[in-house]
């Protein structure tokens, strides 16, 4: 118990004196913890009804650090602490942890990822994921069923948060790592936790850890119209993908391997209020990995693809209207086109059509990126090129007896 005692209390990372909290590094789950403790000596033992936080440049910003933080702040504010952020960190202060965006700020946000989202109602997430799995299409190279998965994960974790944290809203954080290979998301709340979400049901807990290892199993769920599954299959896919998750709530974090079915208790989390302790999933997609829903789910319903079915014409091909992908100009372009298309052949069987309506005009660095190297990957016997003017085919036909 000593050692644990120790992991929460603060470091020469995170400091503090009187009101003012100093953090150095927040960079892994000690660091949390010591600022969580730091912030309830403040709050409940010194009782100050206003916080400084000092944040130093110079430490990596990582979405699990991020969101929680983000999260508690908001909370401070909306329980009448008074917060003010000094902020050296420019990076951090790019992620806008302090204020939250919501989803109208979408479209005048100058990104999407490495930022703090805030949400509260269904509209809120799908405002969310849907631009940020189409942003992705373009910008990543996912193998089959990878962002279907990321599609299906937030989706259901976002929903989860509304149904069951009886918190006001939800915060998510996500970032690509390794140029593109995997994504890193944390979804947090400050609500009653997953302990506390269990009470009144037919389920008993013993402590924090076990509620959680409760709820990722098969058929259990807090809420009375909850099917029971939406933990556990997002828990499926995740640990078989990557392997990487870590739940936290009510003071307990744990790491689930699928591998081994086993749980493993992570260094715990203080909880600055006991009534609204939150909850944080913090976890990684591989888009170098197939997810194969049905190998995964034997007997369970895979999700439906959407954006493969909207594709679709009457004969089953896929039909990609390049006019809807953006310029047609530069190798850029080309390159963002060809990855959105990649990314669709390797979630479809079927024959997959470059569809030029409505464009006069391309360039041949584009031709090169999009259609050149798409052929040259998967073939004339899954790609397709219609309704293309004059001028494209002399572009298409001098970039492809080039090569």
């Amino acid at each position: 118990m000593k050692h644990l005692r120790n992991l929460l209390k603060p470091n020469n990372r995170i400091e503090d004196s009187g009101n003012l909290l100093r953090i150095n590094a927040l960079e892994k789950q000690a660091d949390l913890g010591a600022y969580y403790y730091v912030i309830e000596r403040i709050i409940n033992r010194d009782k100050h009804k206003s916080i400084k936080i000092e944040i130093a440049d110079g430490f990596r910003i990582f979405p699990n650090m991020v969101a929680p933080l983000s999260a508690n702040i908001c909370f401070l504010k909306d329980s009448g602490i008074s917060v003010d952020i000094i902020n050296h960190h420019k990076s951090l202060a790019d992620t806008s942890f302090g204020h939250p965006l919501r989803p109208r700020h979408l479209h005048s946000a100058a990104r999407i990822e490495n930022v703090v989202w805030e949400f509260r109602t269904p509209d809120d997430v799908e405002a969310i994921i849907k631009p940020t799995i189409d942003n992705l299409y373009k910008r990543v190279r996912a193998e089959s069923g990878a962002l279907l998965a990321l599609d299906y994960c937030l989706s259901e974790l976002m929903d989860n948060v509304l149904r069951h944290s009886k918190a006001d809203c939800g915060f998510i954080c996500f970032a690509t790592q390794e140029k593109g290979k995997r994504i890193a998301v944390c979804i947090v709340d400050q609500g009653i936790g997953i302990k506390r979400s269990f009470e009144g049901t037919k389920y008993k807990t013993s402590s924090a850890a076990d509620a959680i290892s409760l709820a990722v199993r098969k058929g259990v769920t807090s809420s009375k119209e909850g099917a029971g599954n939406g933990l556990w299959t997002t828990t499926e896919i995740i640990t078989d993908n990557s392997g990487q998750i870590t739940l936290s709530s009510s003071g307990a974090a744990i790491y689930y391997d699928r591998r081994n079915r086993k749980v493993e208790t992570k260094a715990p989390v203080n909880v600055p209020n006991r009534k609204f302790p939150g909850t944080y999933l913090d976890f990684q997609i591989d888009f170098r990995k197939v997810v194969d829903f049905e190998k995964l789910w034997p007997g369970f319903r895979a999700p439906v693809d959407l954006k493969i079915e909207a594709l679709e014409n009457s004969a089953s091909e896929i039909v990609i209207a390049i006019s809807e992908l953006g310029g047609t100009s530069t190798r850029t372009a080309g390159r963002q086109a060809r990855t959105f298309a990649q990314n669709i052949i390797n979630s479809s069987k079927n024959t997959v059509i470059l569809d030029f309506t409505d464009i006069t005009i391309i360039s041949s660095s584009y031709a090169d990126e999009l259609v050149r190297k798409l052929l040259a990957i998967n073939g004339l016997e899954r790609v397709k090129v219609f309704n293309t003017s004059p001028t494209i085919d002399v572009i298409l036909g001098n970039v492809l007896n080039e090569s």
